[in-house]
């Protein structure tokens, strides 16, 4: 029992922090970005997956998710 309501409370935690923290950060990245990051981590895509959806390579989605966490890092220190 213990274990399950932890579980639910970090859950919980987990929803609220990407809410109200990370939504307004990912609505201010550029579109392409917003794709990349939906596609790998909404969609559970890998990159090559990602590359043949957009019609890219797949070093130019790593290159883009690259610059979208480095965004989201600069966002949250400042």
């Amino acid at each position: 029992m213990w274990l399950t309501s932890n579980r639910l409370i970090l859950t919980f935690s987990i929803r609220c922090v990407h809410y109200f923290i990370l939504t307004p950060i990912l609505t201010h990245l550029p579109p392409r970005e917003q794709q990349v990051l939906q596609a790998l981590y909404d969609e559970g895509r890998t990159q090559r997956e990602v590359a043949e959806q957009l019609g890219m390579s797949q070093m130019m989605v790593s290159k883009i998710h690259r610059q979208a966490i480095q965004h989201i890092r600069e966002r949250l220190l400042s």
